[in-house]
């Protein structure tokens, strides 16, 4: 999803996952393909994706309606990434790409707290 929120000259373009996904193999941090958490003792996480997408609800704990509408309505006429302020841009696929992430996070927490 990230590739979809992409304007190559903003630091928040899609490379980004890329290089935090290296870092993360590069300090081992990253479990290798194959190793079963639930057997291991190391510190290792897997790099998965996740489905689950926010609910209204949960989004208007951190933002309110109003705001999450105009995103909306805007991710809607967008053709190419656009400025939507001094430091934050907009492509087609940014509402998805945010979105899949908000449910990845909120996936983590319920793994982590059980």
């Amino acid at each position: 999803p990230a590739d979809k929120h992409d304007k190559p000259s903003h630091p928040e373009c899609a490379h980004r996952i890329a290089a935090i996904e290296a870092a993360l193999h590069a300090s081992s941090l990253a479990a290798p393909p194959g190793l079963n958490p639930g057997g291991s003792t190391s510190p290792a996480v897997h790099l998965t994706t996740s489905t689950r997408l926010p609910t209204s609800d949960e989004l208007s704990l951190v933002h309110p309606p109003a705001y999450i509408q105009k995103l909306v309505q805007l991710s809607e006429s967008l053709k190419e990434p656009t400025m939507i302020d001094e430091s934050t841009y907009m492509s087609p696929g940014s509402l998805e790409a945010v979105l899949q992430g908000a449910g990845q996070a909120l996936d983590l927490v319920d793994t982590v707290m059980g």
